[in-house]
């Protein structure tokens, strides 16, 4: 028998509501190093020209840590934050505005002008006092959603309507988006589960990260990974020396 602990998984050591996985907690440079390694994998960054027609869309940006690398190896970045203050820090072009209650015509606007996309989001999981703000809200039940959302959902949900369902997406999500789900009375599924089996969106990987990889917050995390081919289908993050 080994030492006894209480470090188990469990609601009171992955609390949303007492250390929340906000928006102001940055995407470590490293594993945004290891994500865009990654795409080695792929020849959708290895093409000549995939610097001239590819362009990067970082949703919900702050100081843009996850697309700086994209934008060190040439790529064309946009951020897109609700916080002005980022301007000065993003390596890209900017658009401050909020993506949820942003008019999707505008910002489809901005998108048609390039010809690929790949959307890097890393967003809020919840607030802090756990209620959902009132566009987002106003925006999910536009779409015919009941309940209250998870919010990844809802940033995922807006991307695809704004670039299309074959757009290439890598989405950070806590980890009950995919297992914390439910089936209901008369053998109906909860919403987003349904919305996952319905949807014509494939998740094509999956980036296993611990839960201490964002700091100030133990939060179970995947990052996902939507229509980009020739990946493999898990990875686990490594810390590069």
């Amino acid at each position: 028998m080994g030492k006894k602990t209480s470090y188990v998984i469990n609601i009171s050591k992955n609390n949303y509501y007492n250390k929340p996985k906000e928006n102001c907690i940055e995407t470590p440079l490293s594993l945004a190093d290891f994500i865009f390694n990654m795409f080695d994998d792929t020849v959708m960054l290895r093409n000549e020209s995939s610097s001239d027609t590819l362009r990067v869309w970082d949703i919900g940006c702050g100081k843009g840590n996850l697309s700086r690398p994209f934008k060190k190896a040439g790529y064309r970045c946009t951020g897109i934050d609700i916080n002005y203050w980022y301007k000065e820090f993003y390596p890209g072009k900017f658009i401050p505005c909020d993506f949820i209650a942003q008019s999707t015509e505008l910002l489809q606007k901005f998108s048609s002008k390039y010809t690929d996309h790949l959307i890097l989001c890393n967003p809020p999981f919840n607030y802090r006092d756990g209620s959902t703000p009132e566009e987002v809200l106003t925006y999910w039940k536009g779409q015919g959603f009941e309940k209250e959302p998870l919010y990844p959902h809802v940033f995922l949900h807006k991307i695809f309507e704004v670039f299309g369902t074959r757009a290439k997406v890598v989405l950070f999500v806590p980890m009950g988006f995919l297992r914390n789900q439910r089936i209901l009375k008369k053998g109906n599924f909860s919403e987003r589960y349904q919305w996952l089996v319905d949807t014509e969106e494939q998740i094509t990987s999956i980036l296993t990260v611990p839960m201490n990889m964002f700091e100030g917050v133990l939060v179970h995390s995947d990052i996902l990974f939507w229509n980009i081919q020739g990946m493999r289908p898990h990875y686990m993050y490594e810390q590069a020396e």
